[in-house]
């Protein structure tokens, strides 16, 4: 169970419930999906992928550019059309490997790539083709340590053509750096 909690600007103690973005009353979920927008913004601690050792290396959260926001920092369209048309989000040690596989074969560094997508389905619908889709059985149901179950969600699969690379013959555009503790003012 999480807690809205203010610690007043300072991390949480090993006693103290953690802050978390909570369904406002009325239930809008534009609402909650600011709530959570900001939370990633102004975060309380310093955030992790499943572990501190496991800082995240990219930002959690694009922002869209003024043109594509439908306010409060979400996207506009469609997920699979919002993900096709942003840049590569590739990490250095990517970019460096596609710039050496490019001289090794002797061309150049190509402009755009397409990269594979999976995205969460949802519920099947009348409309649906059973083209693309696969279930993952990765839905936790219980915790328990010696019952763990899980049930299904379905997943589409799909590619991003001519997902711009950003790297411009031989010279890589340098991702803007990425700080994930800097948020926190420390």
């Amino acid at each position: 169970m999480c807690e809205v909690v203010d610690h007043g600007g300072t991390a949480p103690g090993p006693g103290d419930r953690l802050p978390c973005p909570r369904r406002p009353r009325g239930g809008r979920r534009s609402d909650l999906l600011q709530a959570l927008v900001d939370a990633l913004h102004r975060p309380a601690f310093p955030l992790a992928l499943g572990r501190r050792c496991c800082p995240p290396t990219q930002p959690l959260l694009l922002t869209p550019p003024p043109t594509a926001d439908a306010g409060g920092g979400r996207w506009r369209g469609e997920i699979g059309d919002v993900l096709a048309g942003l840049p590569w989000q590739g990490s250095d040690a990517a970019r460096s490997r596609l710039q050496q596989d490019a001289k090794r074969r002797r061309q150049p560094t190509p402009g755009s790539i397409d990269l594979p997508m999976t995205i969460d389905a949802g519920p099947p619908t009348a409309n649906d083709a059973n083209e693309g889709f696969d279930l993952r059985a990765d839905v936790p149901l219980s915790f328990g340590p010696h019952q763990r179950r899980f049930t299904t969600r379905r997943v589409h699969h799909l590619w991003a053509r001519d997902v711009p690379t950003g790297l411009a013959g031989d010279e890589p555009t340098a991702p803007a750096e990425h700080d994930p503790v800097a948020l926190l003012g420390w």
